[in-house]
């Protein structure tokens, strides 16, 4: 018999403890930063933080592979089927570390106190179809390593399930 309640962990909420406490419903937007001051408006895990070193700081996220091949790696190659107009992405914002399961999340991408995804403003107007896809879904990442070397990383996606197949009436 499933409970009726739980008890979850500090920083997490929801019928099953399984959403970050203050990203449930809201409420999000988007908001403009400056190309030169991420580092000042973006929130990221750094020295001192609970998340592995090898997560600290600003990633750039290059999805289309138009960086490639990197100098550093010449035999990389780009294996992906679809990428997204995501540009930055940081373990900021209260993204919480689990060494027992190696992973941080759940990240929602759609949000947080001070930001840490970034979307492209395609169209110059302020919006991102990205950003409210991510949204509409509750998207959220769980980023895991999948082994003690902490070199290689899988993506778990969570979304709201009403997204999915459709509202309670």
């Amino acid at each position: 018999e499933a409970p009726t309640s739980c008890a979850c962990d500090l920083g997490w909420e929801g019928a099953c403890c399984d959403v970050r406490s203050g990203y449930a419903e809201g409420p999000f937007a988007l908001h403009r930063i400056r190309n030169d001051q991420v580092e000042h408006e973006l929130s990221y895990a750094r020295t001192g933080s609970a998340i592995p070193a090898s997560l600290h700081g600003i990633w750039w996220m290059d999805q289309r592979g138009v960086h490639l091949p990197q100098p550093s790696d010449p035999e990389y190659r780009q294996v992906v089927e679809s990428s997204a107009d995501e540009l930055l992405v940081t373990w900021g914002d209260g993204a919480g570390w689990d060494p027992a399961t190696r992973c941080v999340g759940r990240v929602p991408i759609y949000g947080g106190a001070a930001g840490h995804w970034t979307f492209m403003d395609v169209s110059a107007s302020g919006t991102s179809g990205v950003f409210s896809s991510a949204l509409d879904n509750r998207a959220m990442l769980d980023f895991c390593f999948t082994d003690n070397t902490m070199q290689t990383i899988d993506l778990h996606l969570y979304v709201k399930a009403s997204s999915i197949v459709g509202s309670a009436p």
